[in-house]
């Protein structure tokens, strides 16, 4: 009778059984796994909260200061991304062309990102919820236009570039699908509206150089083509969208013909974003992620196909079924450091409160910081409850490290140094902890100076073994105090790159002691010994630790003749 009972109640409430199911999986999750890498340092951006960030914009940011603000841990991280994560799902089944339960759930649960992403702080768990509200409001807007669906649209396309950059797409292949919008003020009102709310970020980026924009455009990228960047983005996105019934999904999404303008702009967006991130891939490798806004077309339009193909729809039922089971076997996997003498590889998911503990006694008090690594500090910083810093030198990339105010504590003091690469000589000690061995070194004295940008207002081009240019020198009051001996005679350097690694640092005629005022402009002189060419290049200014300077600048082409 209980049994019946049961199968009657879950016929009538199945949508409140699968959202309630979906919401509180994700709940448990978030509070018993451990931090992600890249979470931490998102933790990190909640602690300096500003309307940007080098890598991102700063809704990944606003949503863990709000959630930590509530809870405390991991649980309070990913508060609101789980949240999102489960609204998410709701809204987009309203974006289907019919009515069928099963088959929305069966996709869905096709899609393991969709599942394991939902506790996931990141950019792109808001970029997902942001995007499927972009293409509700747009649906809207399509039956009924109308002044204030216009403006709520505008609103949400400043919610989706809050999220991550990669919302410009999404606006851009719409229209592409329906130029029809550029004869209607709608489309002008939208735009408006979402130049306004996006402006304060636009004038961050504007004050600090743009720097988001020259790391994705410049710095990220690889020099040289691979055949493994192409390669290893198709069977990303093959994974992603399944990993079982993938390749099935995105067969039947490209196979539905669009039957009106909505499904014309969802049709853009699924061919749209991943021919463009495929050829993205000739330029530099590219994550897997980054297509995530394809993932609403890819649901809605073989949700489409599906409907009127029951042989195919019975074999994403079964395949559904074995991407239920190794979810199932990932989410235990992730939770496993909960049971007794539990035995794990080195990964992200574990033993990081026993790994920040070992380098917190190896220390012995003193002040940490980590040499080329952003993500360390900030899993340092979270399970440790000690504030640490990252020193970005010539050898890896920028990232906020060279923005926040964190080297200040640091300057004059007695430090520790944690490394864990390729140069290993000057490290003298060797700390065992429960994800690998990393290397120490005590500093006696720190001082580095990350947060000084420098910028050539010309190319650099070197004639008869000198390059000279105009360099325009930028810091805060902080930096500019700092600022004086015995670090005034430290030494800007010009460092040469091949294949991404350091061939060269060359001294030029800039001492830090040059530098009076926020921002200035200084000659610059550089005396080149290298074989003709074009080169990679990039100012640095001696730190610390010895020939290792910090990064200081974006990527410079040097050109010798």
């Amino acid at each position: 009778m209980r049994l019946k009972r049961g199968y009657y109640f879950l016929a009538k409430h199945h949508k409140l059984v699968f959202y309630a199911a979906w919401l509180l999986l994700n709940l448990v999750q978030a509070a018993a796994t451990e931090l992600l890498d890249d979470e931490a340092y998102y933790w990190v951006y909640s602690k300096f909260l500003d309307w940007g960030y080098f890598d991102h914009p700063p809704m990944v940011a606003l949503l863990i200061k709000a959630g930590t603000a509530l809870f405390p841990g991991s649980f309070g991280v990913r508060f609101f991304f789980a949240i999102m994560s489960t609204a998410g799902i709701w809204f987009l089944e309203k974006l289907l062309p019919a009515k069928n339960d099963l088959l929305f759930y069966t996709i869905v649960l096709s899609m393991a990102i969709l599942q394991i992403g939902g506790i996931i702080a990141v950019p792109d768990t808001p970029m997902l919820f942001f995007t499927i509200l972009f293409f509700y409001v747009y649906k809207k807007l399509l039956e009924k236009p109308g002044f204030s669906i216009a403006v709520m649209l505008g609103v949400v396309i400043a919610l989706m570039f809050y999220s991550k950059y990669h919302g410009l797409l999404v606006v851009l292949f719409s229209i592409l699908s329906n130029t029809k919008l550029l004869t209607r003020y709608h489309i002008y009102v939208a735009g408006i509206t979402a130049f306004i709310i996006f402006s304060p970020h636009l004038y961050w980026q504007y004050s600090h150089g743009f720097p988001s924009l020259q790391f994705h455009l410049l710095e990220r990228n690889a020099p040289e083509y691979r055949i493994s960047f192409t390669l290893d983005y198709i069977v990303g996105q093959l994974f992603l969208a399944g990993p079982i019934a993938g390749f099935l999904l995105l067969y039947y999404a490209f196979r539905k013909w669009p039957a009106d303008y909505f499904e014309r702009a969802l049709k853009f967006n699924l061919a749209g974003i991943y021919l463009f991130f495929l050829v993205s891939t000739f330029k530099g490798r590219v994550e897997a992620n980054w297509t995530v806004p394809a993932f609403i077309p890819l649901v809605v339009l073989s949700f489409a196909w599906l409907l009127t193909h029951e042989r195919a729809r019975m074999w994403i039922q079964r395949l559904a079924a074995v991407t239920i089971i190794i979810v199932f076997v990932i989410r235990m996997y992730t939770l496993v450091h909960l049971f007794p003498d539990s035995k794990v590889k080195q990964d992200e998911f574990h033993n990081n409160p026993e790994w920040a503990i070992a380098i917190q006694q190896h220390a012995k008090e003193m002040p940490v910081f980590f040499v080329d690594s952003y993500q360390r500090p900030s899993k340092y910083w979270f399970y440790s409850g000690t504030p640490a810093f990252s020193l970005n030198t010539v050898d890896y990339r920028r990232n906020n490290f060279n923005y926040w105010p964190l080297e200040d504590a640091f300057m004059g003091k007695k430090v520790y140094a944690i490394y864990q690469g390729k140069k290993q000589d000057y490290y003298t000690d060797s700390i065992q902890t429960d994800k690998g061995v990393y290397l120490g070194r005590t500093i006696d004295q720190y001082f580095s100076f990350s947060r000084i940008r420098i910028a050539p207002q010309t190319a650099l081009n070197a004639n008869n073994g000198a390059a000279n240019s105009l360099i325009t020198l930028q810091t805060d009051e902080a930096t500019l105090q700092r600022i004086r001996f015995p670090y005034d005679s430290l030494r800007v350097w010009l460092t040469v790159y091949k294949k991404d690694s350091v061939i060269r640092n060359i001294p030029t005629n800039v001492k830090l002691g040059m530098i009076k005022d926020h921002r200035q402009t200084l000659p610059v002189t550089i005396p080149v010994d290298l074989p003709k060419g074009e080169y990679i290049t990039r100012f640095s200014i001696t730190s610390c630790i010895d020939g290792w300077p910090s990064i200081n600048s974006s990527v410079i082409k040097l050109r010798v003749k």
